[in-house]
């Protein structure tokens, strides 16, 4: 049976490698994998956290574990990192560096720690995740894994449809062009991040993340949003 596994990338590492945006997940590196049972065959799921919110890059199945030596024959520029996983294309997904977990996905995640106990995710407050709680690699439970799986084809079945959700919001020439991962608030639900923007009835549904308020579906229309 298959393991699963979140891998933690920094803020700065997350940033420097946007420009992959849509590619396919095939690799990433650090020092822990072995360290915390990851094994051929186990999944792989590529994650930050950014103030407080929880974003997921996608998933890799583990068919190889090479060292950093034979990393570097397989790859023009590798990361200098002890072990680097290459993911299997049919059990990997794209890249998406804006995909935003709902709030509610993330406080249900269960976390399997080394001495067999299981915990949810620490927050620091309602609705803002403690960096620290998935840094490193972290093994999940298989039905949080499930739900991640269930939110990866969700989110991409919605980005690959181009005539129902666009991801971005028309530049008005009077409100900001708002796009997936932008920063907004709200005169009621303060601020938030844009997780989603589909087209609807003439107008764009968006789905926002709030920091107090928890996940909200607005239409741009009466959203009265302005970007941070």
């Amino acid at each position: 049976m298959p393991r699963y596994f979140t891998h933690y990338w920094m803020n700065d590492t997350w940033n420097w490698n946007t420009e992959s945006q849509g590619e396919l997940l095939n690799h990433t590196a650090g020092n822990l994998f072995l360290q915390r049972g990851v094994q051929r065959g186990d999944y792989v799921y590529v994650i930050t956290v950014q103030e407080g919110l929880l974003f997921l890059l996608g998933r890799m199945k583990v068919v190889e574990i090479l060292d950093y030596q034979e990393a570097k024959l397989r790859l023009p520029s590798v990361w200098e990192a002890a072990e680097h996983l290459f993911g299997d294309p049919n059990g990997s997904t794209n890249m998406n560096f804006y995909r935003l977990v709902p709030i509610e996905l993330t406080q249900s995640l269960i976390i399997k720690r080394r001495d067999g106990k299981k915990r949810p995710p620490k927050f620091i407050s309602p609705g803002i995740l403690d960096q620290q709680t998935l840094r490193g690699v972290t093994e999940l439970s298989s039905s949080s894994a499930y739900e991640l799986d269930k939110f990866l084809l969700q989110t991409d079945s919605i980005q690959n449809r181009k005539e129902e959700s666009i991801g971005f919001i028309p530049d008005d020439g009077v409100s900001p062009t708002l796009k997936v991962g932008d920063k907004v608030v709200h005169p009621t639900f303060g601020t938030g991040t844009v997780h989603n923007c589909v087209t609807k009835n003439n107008d764009f549904e968006l789905t926002v993340s709030f920091t107090q308020y928890g996940t909200k579906k607005l239409m741009w229309s009466l959203a009265n949003l302005k970007k941070l």
